[in-house]
């Protein structure tokens, strides 16, 4: 069930208006950056008015708050999901052919959406505003935590492990997934993680 951030329950409209402004928050942060969008432009993206908005967060930065923590759980969900693919196969011989299934398992299940650069937008704005800052930092620790968890759970189900400690991996992977979107996003041609970009992960 959906909560609000004080965890009581909302009823079904009220979740999906919330839904809607979260997802048109994203486009025109993607769009225009966070610093210049409006809450006007949020509502009008979402097909709302004002009010609409002011009935459900107080202000840009409530909604941003939120925000961080509905992409925290749509990336656990995604992570959960590929190394499901990835258990539910044949099992890998070695940890270069476990690195490769993931990395095809990942490409397949990340949404293809605005919140990359929506993402960037953020970053950008939390060199600017410290209430941004940290619960952007919150949420990039809590990414690598679930991260790390998930993959722990992953590699021990199939009697592996990792050269390297977990949360270097992690930076890593999440370094390599970030590359990887940009440059998705300014290539014209169809983009995957490079064989380089592979061995550099599977050699760690």
């Amino acid at each position: 069930m959906t909560t609000t951030p004080t965890g009581s329950p909302l009823s079904r409209r009220r979740a999906e208006t919330r839904e809607r402004l979260l997802e048109a928050a994203i486009a025109v942060f993607a769009r225009i950056g966070v610093d210049q969008a409006r809450v006007e432009d949020i509502s009008e993206e979402a097909g709302f008015t004002r009010g609409a908005f002011y009935s459900n967060f107080a202000d840009k930065d409530t909604l941003i708050i939120e925000l961080l923590q509905h992409q925290q759980e749509m990336a656990t969900r995604v992570v959960q999901t590929s190394i499901g693919q990835v258990l539910a196969g044949p099992r890998p011989d070695d940890f270069a052919e476990l690195v490769n299934a993931a990395l095809d398992a990942f490409a397949e299940n990340i949404p293809a959406d605005n919140w990359m650069l929506a993402e960037l937008s953020l970053r950008l704005a939390a060199m600017r505003n410290p209430l941004i800052a940290e619960h952007l930092d919150v949420f990039e620790q809590r990414q690598r935590a679930v991260l790390a968890d998930i993959l722990k759970t992953g590699l021990a189900e199939i009697g592996m492990r990792s050269v390297l400690p977990i949360d270097h991996l992690v930076m890593i992977a999440l370094a390599v997934h970030g590359d990887f979107m940009v440059r998705e996003r300014i290539s014209s041609a169809p983009t995957t993680v490079t064989p380089e970009e592979r061995q550099v992960l599977v050699s760690l």
